[in-house]
């Protein structure tokens, strides 16, 4: 919503420069948080490294692989040195006593599941984002701030969600509920790609509160599954880890 007034104000530069006091106000109250107890454990330098490396060549040719102008060898290239990255890191990663994570907690489908369901449901939510606001200014001729205002009925239904998963894991369990998630992000998702210059914006408004609902039922329910899968001193990873899985979707 803010977004779409600041577009209709100042322009889109507007969007950006609106995060820097938001982010500086953030950075500064950050000084009032507890300092974390320390433990008394090795950190693994060089595999931090090579995981960093895996990601950012992963990331580095997918987005090379949408660029007409980047020959696809490159693409080709650096997913090829990202797999090379992640051979070395898992090598390591069995060798030292602390490894950033685990390869063999993929090994186990109830933890690798769940880590790729979230990555394909922000794969497929990020459509949100991406296309509609082309539909709702260029078919159904919104201005900036009213499209902002519909956008807007997607993070409603994530802020609904969110505590409405935290209800249903501990009535019916965390994968029921990660389930229930998917499914609500397929359901809203499915019409929208069926929808028109004729459809009611109601109804877009009410797919898109559902699509939200369901992306907020799965972030709750998995980031608890993989915080209960992890040890206590890898919390840290376990956000860390969903993060992951939502921007290699996205």
């Amino acid at each position: 919503f803010l977004g779409g007034a600041l577009v209709e104000l100042w322009g889109w530069p507007a969007v950006y420069w609106v995060r820097v006091p938001i982010a500086l106000v953030t950075l500064a109250l950050s000084l009032l948080l507890p300092s974390p107890k320390t433990e008394p454990r090795p950190f693994d330098a060089r595999g931090a490294l090579l995981l960093a490396a895996t990601m950012s060549s992963l990331l580095l040719s997918l987005v090379f692989s949408q660029r007409r102008e980047i020959p696809g060898l490159w693409s080709l290239v650096l997913f090829a040195v990202s797999l090379g990255l992640l051979l070395a890191y898992v090598r390591r990663a069995n060798r030292v006593p602390e490894p950033i994570i685990r390869p063999s907690l993929f090994a186990d489908p109830r933890f690798t599941v769940p880590n790729v369901l979230n990555a394909l449901a922000n794969l497929a939510g990020f459509a949100i984002l991406l296309l509609t606001p082309y539909y709702l200014v260029n078919v159904l001729k919104l201005t900036a701030l009213g499209a902002g205002i519909v956008l807007a009925m997607a993070f409603a239904g994530s802020l609904t969600g969110a505590p409405l998963s935290a209800f249903l894991v501990k009535r019916i369990g965390q994968r029921p509920t990660v389930f229930a998630g998917v499914a609500f992000v397929g359901l809203s998702l499915l019409p929208l790609g069926f929808t028109g210059i004729d459809t009611p914006l109601l109804a877009v408004a009410a797919l898109l509160v559902l699509q939200g609902v369901g992306q907020g039922l799965l972030t709750v329910a998995y980031t608890d599954i993989v915080t209960a899968t992890l040890p206590p001193g890898d919390r840290g990873v376990a956000g860390s880890l969903s993060l992951l899985t939502r921007t290699v979707g996205i």
